[in-house]
């Protein structure tokens, strides 16, 4: 079997570092990562050692319990997840400083709001994070990057190989651990392009060539840390991990990797994520809704909404053919199958829940995204308001719309 050759280290400051080098992956949930970065645009201007900002963090900890695990954000107030892992924010622009007090940017404060949606922040992540990263490198590691003439944009090269492997066979549209590691990050390093480390992967998983090691050997932190961009992509349902360190792109995932790819970085000024790339979304969260739907346990809890719902809440559409039982905290997010946690929405107002294009408030009012407000059938057709049901647990909807599920 053949080696690599020349896949030397380039120099020593390379690695695909995502925020710190010990990272804490629940950081990266959605909810989780939102509701810390709400945390600090509420606080803008206090120190993050402030009593605000401590007790703002046990709130956070209190409503996402389940998700956080045995993470503990909130700490001691002079020691909270701020004081050591401010650097998830900052790498993405969203948090500036904290020196002289809590400073966030447009954009933090626009996806706090609602201006962006949590796609439009992934979007721009994906468009414009670039290593090596200029908001948390110190000046000798960005140096050696320059002076190596070295620039990469991870995620969206992780994205062009997705494409690329595709390409040759959808079945083939997968990446691993091990292949980020052993392959992937020490060809960017030796300045490959997509297409050639796509012939390289394809060659070592016919075991013709064998991957390099120096990636694994620099620590446990290291290997961690470039894991990182993987799990995001994940995250934020651009990819799906289909068992532990396997990641893949099918059919709908490779629609909107495609449309991400074709927009310029200047795409989140907008807001709205073009309709290519939403009905891609949708038909997405469709495929994926048939599956959550084929659960037992989902069968059990759509048959006792049922019971106590027997029409849509949006609708008032009464078949059972296109009646669905959703979650208001998802799944996904940890939320229960009982129906305290449900409302019965019909097939496609259930998708257009889930992906955030309708809201429902904890005082019945309805509010529609930019997309549907543009659209006259659900312009029209959708109430303003609603009388939700007795038996939904009104604490479920203030998390599901306070963290942004």
């Amino acid at each position: 079997m053949a080696k690599l050759i020349n896949l030397d280290c380039p120099f020593p400051e390379y690695k695909w570092r995502w925020a710190t080098l010990t990272p804490t992956e629940s950081l990266n949930k959605p909810s989780i990562y939102f509701g810390c970065l709400k945390v600090l645009v509420n606080n803008e201007g206090r120190r993050p050692s402030s009593q605000e900002v401590f007790e703002d963090l046990k709130n956070v900890e209190k409503d996402l319990k389940t998700e956080l695990g045995k993470v503990n954000i909130a700490r001691q107030r002079e020691r909270n997840i701020f004081r050591n892992s401010s650097q998830y924010w900052k790498m993405s622009g969203l948090l500036i400083n904290t020196e002289n007090g809590i400073q966030t940017s447009e954009l933090a404060k626009d996806y706090v709001s609602k201006k962006i949606n949590k796609f439009d922040f992934a979007t721009h992540l994906i468009k414009t994070l670039t290593l090596p990263n200029r908001y948390i490198e110190d000046q000798e590691t960005i140096k050696a990057w320059d002076e190596n003439k070295l620039k990469i944009k991870p995620l969206e090269e992780l994205l062009k190989i997705f494409i690329e492997l595709s390409n040759v066979n959808i079945s083939n549209s997968f990446i691993t651990y091990d292949e980020l590691l052993s392959i992937i990050i020490p060809l960017f390093g030796n300045k490959y392009s997509c297409r050639d480390i796509t012939q390289v992967l394809l060659n070592y998983r016919k075991q013709k060539i064998t991957g390099v090691t120096w990636y694994f050997e620099r620590g446990a932190n290291d290997p961690r840390s470039a894991k990182e961009f993987l799990l995001f992509l994940r995250n934020y349902e651009i990819i799906d991990e289909i068992e532990k360190g396997l990641f893949f792109a099918d059919e709908n995932s490779l629609s909107i990797i495609r449309n991400i790819l074709d927009l310029p970085s200047s795409i989140i000024k907008v807001g709205i994520a073009p309709p290519a790339i939403m009905q891609a979304i949708f038909q997405k969260r469709e495929r994926k809704t048939v599956s959550i739907l084929s659960r037992p346990k989902q069968q059990k809890f759509r048959k006792e909404l049922l019971t106590v719902q027997p029409s849509c809440l949006l609708s008032g559409v009464t078949s059972t053919t296109v009646l669905q039982a959703c979650h208001i905290i998802p799944v996904k997010n940890d939320g229960i199958d009982h129906m305290s946690n449900g409302i019965v929405l019909r097939s496609d107002l259930h998708i257009l829940y889930d992906i955030g294009y309708i809201k429902i408030l904890e005082d019945g009012s309805i509010q529609l995204s930019n997309q549907l407000l543009s659209d006259p059938y659900y312009l029209i057709n959708l109430p303003s308001k609603v009388t939700l049901p007795i038996h939904i647990n009104l604490e479920h909807i203030r998390i599901r719309n306070t963290y942004d599920m």
